[in-house]
């Protein structure tokens, strides 16, 4: 077991690394619209093709959560043109804490603590059958080192309660399950890309898979009190998975 710091890494790459186009919230985006027609523009864009191999690009934070002490640190890197995650860091399974609950592992975000309504969209390609998953509307906690979010975690292997699909919530320390899919999701395919898109107005949430609608919420989430924040990326005890293709749409005026 090896004890985590609390302490956050921040990355820089050497290489070439795709900018915020913009940032802060309530100006215009950079004229490209969405390519489905919604009349929305393309706050952010990162493909990775120009980062050079291990190293990430300017502007993303990566950080292990605190409960995450067994087989870490994360190992978040750009190989082959993708953001891949390495590590088996997990939170270790005890007594009242279990993979059950909480899933904890190590993140990366990127973003501005403004984006509240957007479109994030990415590709993931899980290489191991644990927990992956796209974190979202993302700020700094003043009692929690983990920051307060939300997370969309999908789960294959049994062992580790899975095949499950969870849309959940970490606020100031406490996790809440807004909705989880077990029976009615039959898992996810080793080394196959999944199309993930999240779209957030307000309080309305609609999450597809390869386009498929697998959550839709109206005002069901507006008690969380995460009215926006930074979007990003999940992992626990995933030896091994990429993320590519990542983009961030303005949602409306």
């Amino acid at each position: 077991m090896i004890e985590m710091t609390r302490s956050w890494r921040v990355l820089a790459s050497v290489g070439i690394a795709a900018m915020l186009t913009v940032m802060a919230g309530g100006c215009g985006g950079n004229g490209t619209t969405d390519p489905d027609g919604d009349d929305v523009d393309l706050l952010f864009e990162e493909q990775f093709t120009n980062v050079p191999d291990g190293s990430i690009p300017v502007g993303w934070t990566t950080f292990d959560q605190q409960a995450a002490t067994q087989e870490g640190p994360g190992d978040w890197k750009v190989r082959s043109g993708r953001l891949r995650q390495a590590s088996n860091i997990q939170a270790p399974i005890t007594t009242g804490l279990s993979y059950a609950i909480n899933y904890e592992g190590t993140m990366a975000v990127i973003g501005d603590t403004s984006w509240t309504n957007i479109s994030f969209r990415a590709d993931i390609i899980p290489r191991d059958d644990d927990g992956i998953g796209m974190i979202f509307r993302w700020k700094e906690s003043d009692v929690d080192p983990d920051g307060n979010f939300y997370r969309l975690l999908m789960v294959e292997d049994s062992s580790s309660g899975g095949p499950k699909l969870r849309l959940d919530r970490r606020l100031d320390g406490q996790w809440t399950i807004i909705d989880e899919k077990t029976t009615t999701y039959n898992g996810y395919d080793e080394d196959k890309k999944y199309v993930i898109e999240i779209d957030m107005v307000v309080d309305d949430f609609t999450i597809k898979i390869n386009g498929s609608i697998v959550f839709e919420f109206e005002d069901k989430v507006a008690d969380g009190g995460l009215a926006s924040g930074k979007v990003g990326f999940f992992c626990y005890a995933e030896q091994g998975a990429d993320f590519d293709n990542v983009k961030v749409y303005r949602r409306g005026p």
